[in-house]
Protein backbone atom coordinates (compact mmCIF):
# COMPACT_ATOMS: atom_id res chain seq x y z
CA UNK A 1 0.00 0.00 0.00
CA UNK A 2 1.85 3.02 -1.01
CA UNK A 3 1.14 6.88 0.85
CA UNK A 4 -1.32 7.66 -1.10
CA UNK A 5 -3.40 5.35 -1.20
CA UNK A 6 -3.07 4.91 2.55
CA UNK A 7 -4.06 8.99 3.12
CA UNK A 8 -7.16 8.31 0.59
CA UNK A 9 -8.84 5.36 3.12
CA UNK A 10 -7.22 7.85 6.03
CA UNK A 11 -9.56 10.89 4.48
CA UNK A 12 -12.14 8.84 3.88
CA UNK A 13 -11.95 7.00 7.15
CA UNK A 14 -12.46 10.66 8.53
CA UNK A 15 -15.18 11.73 6.36
CA UNK A 16 -17.50 8.90 7.37
CA UNK A 17 -16.69 9.66 10.90
CA UNK A 18 -17.93 12.72 10.45
CA UNK A 19 -20.74 12.10 8.56
CA UNK A 20 -21.44 9.19 11.68
CA UNK A 21 -20.87 12.34 14.38
CA UNK A 22 -23.73 14.38 12.17
CA UNK A 23 -26.10 11.66 12.04
CA UNK A 24 -25.67 10.64 15.91
CA UNK A 25 -26.03 14.25 16.80
CA UNK A 26 -29.47 14.72 14.60
CA UNK A 27 -30.42 11.73 16.21
CA UNK A 28 -30.54 13.01 19.91
CA UNK A 29 -31.61 16.39 18.67
CA UNK A 30 -34.65 14.53 17.01
CA UNK A 31 -35.33 12.57 20.16
CA UNK A 32 -35.68 15.52 22.64
CA UNK A 33 -37.88 16.99 20.10
CA UNK A 34 -39.99 14.11 20.29
CA UNK A 35 -39.89 14.10 23.82
CA UNK A 36 -40.77 17.88 24.28
CA UNK A 37 -43.89 17.35 22.05
CA UNK A 38 -44.88 14.40 24.09
CA UNK A 39 -44.57 17.13 27.14
CA UNK A 40 -46.43 19.83 25.69
CA UNK A 41 -48.63 17.27 23.98
CA UNK A 42 -49.29 15.97 27.93
CA UNK A 43 -49.57 19.18 29.31
CA UNK A 44 -52.09 20.33 26.90
CA UNK A 45 -54.24 17.03 27.44
CA UNK A 46 -54.00 17.63 31.48
CA UNK A 47 -54.93 21.45 31.01
CA UNK A 48 -57.78 20.40 28.96
CA UNK A 49 -58.68 17.32 31.58
CA UNK A 50 -58.71 20.28 34.49
CA UNK A 51 -60.96 22.62 31.78
CA UNK A 52 -63.21 19.98 31.26
CA UNK A 53 -63.73 18.74 34.54
CA UNK A 54 -64.39 22.66 36.04
CA UNK A 55 -66.38 22.59 33.14
CA UNK A 56 -68.16 19.97 34.18
CA UNK A 57 -69.10 20.94 37.98
CA UNK A 58 -69.77 24.42 36.88
CA UNK A 59 -72.30 22.73 34.86
CA UNK A 60 -73.54 20.19 37.89
CA UNK A 61 -73.40 23.63 40.41
CA UNK A 62 -75.77 25.43 37.95
CA UNK A 63 -78.38 21.89 37.43
CA UNK A 64 -78.56 21.92 41.18
CA UNK A 65 -78.89 25.72 42.01
CA UNK A 66 -81.82 25.54 39.08
CA UNK A 67 -83.50 22.84 40.23
CA UNK A 68 -83.50 24.36 43.53
CA UNK A 69 -84.53 27.73 42.46
CA UNK A 70 -87.15 25.39 40.08
CA UNK A 71 -88.40 23.56 43.55
CA UNK A 72 -88.73 26.87 45.42
CA UNK A 73 -90.81 28.33 42.34
CA UNK A 74 -92.91 25.69 42.55
CA UNK A 75 -93.37 25.79 45.85
CA UNK A 76 -94.30 29.29 45.73
CA UNK A 77 -96.71 28.85 43.23
CA UNK A 78 -98.70 26.02 45.29
CA UNK A 79 -98.72 28.53 48.26
CA UNK A 80 -100.50 30.87 46.32
CA UNK A 81 -102.09 29.09 44.26
CA UNK A 82 -103.69 27.20 47.58
CA UNK A 83 -104.25 30.92 49.21
CA UNK A 84 -106.41 31.77 46.06
CA UNK A 85 -108.20 28.47 46.43
CA UNK A 86 -108.33 29.40 50.13
CA UNK A 87 -109.99 32.35 49.27
CA UNK A 88 -111.91 31.28 46.39
CA UNK A 89 -113.90 28.15 48.94
CA UNK A 90 -114.34 30.86 51.56
CA UNK A 91 -116.40 33.37 49.42
CA UNK A 92 -118.14 30.46 47.73
CA UNK A 93 -119.22 28.56 50.91
CA UNK A 94 -122.95 29.08 51.65
CA UNK A 95 -122.58 28.35 55.97
CA UNK A 96 -120.20 31.34 56.20
CA UNK A 97 -122.72 34.40 57.60
CA UNK A 98 -122.24 37.25 54.79
CA UNK A 99 -122.07 39.80 57.92
CA UNK A 100 -120.93 43.62 57.69
CA UNK A 101 -117.33 42.65 58.75
CA UNK A 102 -116.87 39.48 56.47
CA UNK A 103 -116.03 40.85 53.60
CA UNK A 104 -113.66 43.39 55.05
CA UNK A 105 -111.88 40.57 56.84
CA UNK A 106 -111.80 38.78 53.48
CA UNK A 107 -110.26 41.43 51.96
CA UNK A 108 -108.15 42.03 54.70
CA UNK A 109 -106.69 38.59 54.32
CA UNK A 110 -106.67 38.47 50.42
CA UNK A 111 -104.79 41.74 50.84
CA UNK A 112 -102.36 40.25 53.60
CA UNK A 113 -101.87 37.32 51.00
CA UNK A 114 -100.85 39.17 48.14
CA UNK A 115 -98.29 41.12 50.30
CA UNK A 116 -96.94 37.98 51.60
CA UNK A 117 -97.14 36.31 48.12
CA UNK A 118 -95.51 39.62 46.56
CA UNK A 119 -92.77 39.40 49.05
CA UNK A 120 -91.67 36.09 48.19
CA UNK A 121 -91.25 36.67 44.79
CA UNK A 122 -88.97 39.57 45.63
CA UNK A 123 -87.18 37.31 48.26
CA UNK A 124 -87.01 34.98 45.03
CA UNK A 125 -86.02 37.41 42.77
CA UNK A 126 -83.15 39.00 44.79
CA UNK A 127 -81.66 35.29 45.69
CA UNK A 128 -81.99 35.27 41.67
CA UNK A 129 -80.08 38.26 40.60
CA UNK A 130 -77.43 38.02 43.91
CA UNK A 131 -77.30 33.78 43.66
CA UNK A 132 -73.94 33.03 41.76
CA UNK A 133 -72.28 29.61 41.43
CA UNK A 134 -69.20 31.36 42.19
CA UNK A 135 -70.94 33.38 45.37
CA UNK A 136 -71.52 32.23 48.89
CA UNK A 137 -75.00 31.68 50.00
CA UNK A 138 -76.86 34.04 52.07
CA UNK A 139 -78.61 32.66 54.61
CA UNK A 140 -81.14 34.74 55.75
CA UNK A 141 -82.52 35.99 52.54
CA UNK A 142 -85.38 34.14 53.25
CA UNK A 143 -87.16 31.41 55.80
CA UNK A 144 -87.54 28.96 53.30
CA UNK A 145 -83.72 28.84 52.93
CA UNK A 146 -83.77 27.32 57.06
CA UNK A 147 -85.25 24.23 55.67
CA UNK A 148 -83.28 23.47 53.19
CA UNK A 149 -80.14 21.56 53.36
CA UNK A 150 -76.67 23.10 52.58
CA UNK A 151 -74.91 21.82 49.52
CA UNK A 152 -71.23 20.33 49.66
CA UNK A 153 -68.26 22.22 49.10
CA UNK A 154 -68.07 21.69 45.09
CA UNK A 155 -71.85 22.46 45.28
CA UNK A 156 -72.96 19.06 44.29
CA UNK A 157 -75.76 16.89 46.86
CA UNK A 158 -74.02 14.02 48.21
CA UNK A 159 -76.14 11.37 45.97
CA UNK A 160 -78.44 11.20 43.45
CA UNK A 161 -79.82 9.09 41.47
CA UNK A 162 -78.40 7.74 38.37
CA UNK A 163 -75.08 9.53 39.23
CA UNK A 164 -71.76 7.85 40.31
CA UNK A 165 -69.94 10.09 43.29
CA UNK A 166 -66.67 11.04 41.75
CA UNK A 167 -63.36 9.86 43.66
Amino acid sequence: MTDDEFNRIKDAEKQHLRAKRTLRRLQNALREQKEAGRGTVARMTERIQALFNDHRSALDALQWDTARLEARLDALRDTLTGASADTDARNSDPRESDGPGDDDVSDDEATLRMHRAERLVDDLRTQLDTDAPDAPRDSSSSTNDSSESAPPDDGLPEKTIGRVPRS
